[in-house]
């Protein structure tokens, strides 16, 4: 975990999370056949559907996608970026640089 409590932790829970790696045995099906894809395959409905329904899964979904954004972007950008935070700069994304 980073200062900013950022980590992949969550991305890893989360893609090892037993609905997702049921979805995953669906890939060749999906390949073959790209008509619908794995997640739908296996449950019945979307990924963000289906885990809408279980609690928690929300809050970790949004935990994982920032703990693997935020690092990334602060890499494209530099670590001037605090995310999205007034409309200072391009779509609401404020980057400050020391260069």
């Amino acid at each position: 975990m980073d200062a900013d409590g950022l980590s992949y932790g969550a991305y890893v829970l989360q893609h090892h999370h037993e609905a997702l790696v049921k979805a995953w045995q669906m890939v060749r099906t999906a390949v073959e056949d790209s008509t619908t894809e794995p997640f739908v395959r296996a449950h019945g409905e979307k990924a963000y559907t289906y885990y809408g329904k279980i609690e928690g899964m929300n809050e970790l979904t949004q935990k994982a996608m920032a703990g693997v954004s935020v690092p990334l972007l602060r890499a494209v950008l530099g670590y001037g970026y605090y995310g999205f935070v007034g409309g200072d700069g391009c779509g609401g994304v404020k980057v400050e640089r020391d260069w």
